[in-house]
C-alpha cells in the first residue's frame, strides 16, 4: 500500500505544484485515508482554493476556528491562509480545486483583476468562507466546481477554456456578494497567525534536536504560558504534541523512501528511546514503525 505524503518547507507553504505556468490550475481526488496519517496536515500557497466534501463528513482547521462540512458542501480557502483537513466518518473524499488567481483576472495591472479579484484575495480578514448548498447562491458556486471536476477529469475539447468560464462565473457570484460588503480592515489574529508560522519554522528546522518549550518560546521573544496558549488557541494543541506530531510526520517520509534502519530513523527525527519511540509512533499511526514500512515491503 502506497500512502500520499503532503510536503511542505520549513514555513508550512506546500511544496506541490498546482497546475503548470500555461494553465495554473489542478484538481485533487482526494482520499483523506490515503495520506500519512490519515489527514492533510497545515499547511498554505499562495494559490486560492476550493474544496468540496464528495463523500463523508471532514473537519477543516483555520487558526481560529475549525468546523465539520457533510457531503456536498464546501469551502473557499483564501490565499495564504494557514489550514488542514482531518476525516470525521469513514470514507472521507474531497474534491479540491486550486489554482492561482491569474487565471480569472491576468496580470496584476488588470482592470478585472483591481476590481473583483484584489479586494478578495488581499484581504486579511477572510480567510475562508463556507459555502453552504441549501444556501443559492452557495449552492450554484458549488455546482460550478463539480463542473469543473468533470471538465478536468474527462478532458474533452476546449476543457480548459471551459473550466476557465466556470471559473469567471463563480467568481462573479462570489464578487457580487462579497466585494461590496467586504471589511478591508487587518484582523487581529494576523499578527498571531505570523508569530505561529514563525514558531512552526522554528520546529521544522530543529526538530531533530533536543528542544524545549523555552527554545521554542524564545524563538518569538515570548514567554512559555503564551507560547503555549497561543498553541492552545489556534492549533488545538500543545508545543510538544505539535512537535511529536512532525516527528512522526517525518519519520513516516523516512520509513517510505529509505531503507535507514528503525533506529537510525528514530534518532534522525529526535528521539533517543525505542520503547518511546514506538510509544508515540503508535499514538499517531495505529501501528509500529517496523508494522508501518513492512506495508510497503
Amino acid at each position: 500500500m502506497y500512502l500520499n505524503t503532503f510536503n511542505v518547507n520549513s514555513n508550512l507553504q506546500s511544496k506541490m505544484e498546482y497546475g503548470t505556468l500555461e494553465f495554473p490550475l489542478e484538481v485533487f481526488y482526494d482520499d483523506l485515508y490515503k495520506y500519512d496519517m490519515n489527514f492533510i496536515r497545515w499547511h498554505w500557497h499562495k494559490e486560492i482554493q476550493f474544496a468540496i466534501v464528495q463523500k463523508g463528513v471532514v473537519e477543516f482547521f483555520f487558526l481560529d476556528e475549525s468546523f465539520q462540512l457533510s457531503e456536498g458542501n464546501g469551502l473557499f480557502i483564501n490565499s495564504n491562509s494557514l489550514h488542514q483537513m482531518k476525516p470525521i466518518t469513514p470514507d472521507c473524499v474531497v474534491v479540491n480545486i486550486v489554482f492561482n488567481h491569474t487565471l480569472i483576472g491576468g496580470h496584476n495591472l488588470s482592470l478585472i483583476d483591481r476590481k473583483y479579484i484584489y479586494p478578495i484575495v488581499n484581504n486579511s480578514s477572510l480567510d475562508f468562507l463556507l459555502l453552504d448548498n441549501t444556501i443559492k447562491w452557495n449552492k450554484d458556486i458549488i455546482i460550478k466546481l463539480f463542473e469543473i471536476y468533470d471538465f478536468h477529469k474527462n478532458r474533452d475539447f476546449g476543457y480548459e477554456l471551459s473550466i476557465k468560464n466556470n471559473l469567471c462565473s463563480l467568481w462573479l457570484i462570489l464578487a457580487y456578494n462579497l466585494v461590496p460588503n467586504l471589511n478591508l480592515s487587518s484582523k487581529l489574529h494576523k499578527h498571531e497567525e505570523e508569530r505561529i508560522k514563525i514558531i512552526l519554522e522554528y520546529i521544522h528546522n530543529n526538530f531533530s534536536n533536543n528542544i524545549s518549550l523555552k527554545d521554542i518560546s524564545d524563538s518569538v521573544h515570548i514567554s512559555k504560558s503564551e507560547c503555549c496558549r497561543c498553541f492552545k488557541k489556534y492549533l488545538k494543541m500543545s508545543p510538544f504534541e505539535y512537535l511529536m506530531q512532525y516527528r512522526i510526520v517525518e519519520a513516516l517520509s523516512l520509513i517510505q523512501n529509505t531503507t535507514k534502519s528503525i533506529t537510525e530513523i528514530m534518532c534522525l527525527v529526535g528521539f533517543n528511546d525505542a520503547s518511546y519511540f514506538t510509544k508515540i509512533f503508535k499514538r499517531f499511526t495505529n501501528c509500529t514503525p517496523t508494522e508501518y514500512r513492512k506495508q510497503f515491503n
